[in-house]
């Protein structure tokens, strides 16, 4: 038992305290380095062409907000309960170790429960502190993916309905006698522009958000999974159901929401970005005349190549790419346990 919590500082202190300082510092510096940047992007969610124009787009917008407010919720609760259990497990470390000593530098000497507990405070919190840090920045990044998938939803929801009409006279009569849509309703043609200058915009935001904010991404996928093979190793040589066991499972699904989070969001932002072309398909585009028709298929033709982001502009930010993230994080696991097997040999 008393080896077991020795491994834990041990990897805590190397793996999951100093990389996630090193990532937490490349974030910091990031967002610092590229404020304007950050601050041209803020200023165009705030133009009028992202506007809400009817209930339906504030429903979908109330939609997507009330996702990020429980993912937050439950991101924090997971943080307080894990940091809770870190803090008891070095209380239990001095239970059955009165020697251990704490890798925290202290202006007092460390003898009674009362100066542990003093030190305890030293270690635990620069890292609340540093939770707050990963956990704001990271949803920092959620947010920006969050917005490009609403207002891709938006733009679809509002192609699917280009041509609904409500005029009860606008029915196919005779040939020669029938009237197109865009014809009856001249206002059809500006909404459709408004949404296509739209999408525009929303392209050049997502090619800033991946300007922005690839290194961090790329450093916080690496990072993430060389802390979640670590962590993984040592949950493999306690017990599950101990104490020690199920903190060390709450740190690896820390760890990977860290990378899943991102990868889900960056997902939907793929989906609804491919089903933006059929949704001009499933509107009533026969309703429209010929020519207004050729716009509509250049128009697809366009949206026809998704809206996708990447990490270090190869690899997809998308579920797929976290399924080769878990792969990795085992391969490296298996590797270095393997490794150690055999010296122990």
């Amino acid at each position: 038992m008393e080896q077991n919590l020795h491994d834990v500082d041990a990897i805590f202190d190397a793996l999951i305290i100093g990389i996630p300082q090193m990532n937490l510092l490349v974030k910091a510096l990031n967002i610092y380095l590229q404020g304007s940047k950050i601050h041209k992007l803020n200023e165009l969610l705030k133009d009028p062409i992202f506007a809400m124009h009817s209930n339906k787009d504030e429903k979908i917008l109330l939609k997507s907000k009330m996702t990020t407010d429980r993912l937050f919720r439950y991101i924090v609760i997971t943080c307080t309960v894990t940091a809770t259990m870190f803090l008891a497990l070095l209380f239990i470390k001095r239970y059955y170790d009165p020697t251990s000593r704490l890798s925290v530098y202290t202006p007092f000497e460390v003898n009674s429960w009362g100066s542990y507990s003093g030190a305890v405070f030293l270690k635990a919190y620069p890292l609340f502190w540093m939770g707050c840090g990963h956990l704001c920045l990271d949803y920092t990044v959620v947010l920006y993916f969050c917005q490009m998938k609403v207002q891709l939803e938006i733009i679809k929801s509002n192609i699917e309905n280009l041509f609904d009409s409500d005029d009860p006279t606008n029915e196919l009569i005779p040939r020669g006698r029938h009237r197109y849509n865009d014809e009856i309703d001249q206002d059809i043609k500006d909404r459709f522009i408004h949404y296509v200058k739209r999408y525009e915009n929303l392209l050049w935001f997502s090619r800033e958000v991946n300007s922005i904010f690839n290194i961090p991404i790329s450093i916080n996928f690496l990072t993430s999974m060389v802390a979640t093979c670590a962590a993984t190793y040592i949950f493999s040589t306690v017990k599950i159901l101990s104490f020690q066991g199920l903190f060390m499972l709450l740190l690896i699904m820390i760890l990977s929401a860290q990378v899943f989070f991102i990868c889900y969001f960056g997902n939907l932002v793929q989906f609804e970005s491919e089903s933006l072309a059929s949704a001009v398909y499933l509107s009533n585009w026969y309703s429209a005349s010929p020519r207004f028709r050729r716009i509509l298929l250049i128009a697809m033709l366009c949206w026809s190549r998704p809206l996708s982001l990447t990490v270090s502009g190869v690899v997809p930010i998308s579920l797929d790419t976290f399924v080769s993230y878990v792969k990795s994080a085992y391969t490296l696991y298996a590797v270095n346990s393997s490794m150690v097997d055999s010296k122990q040999q």
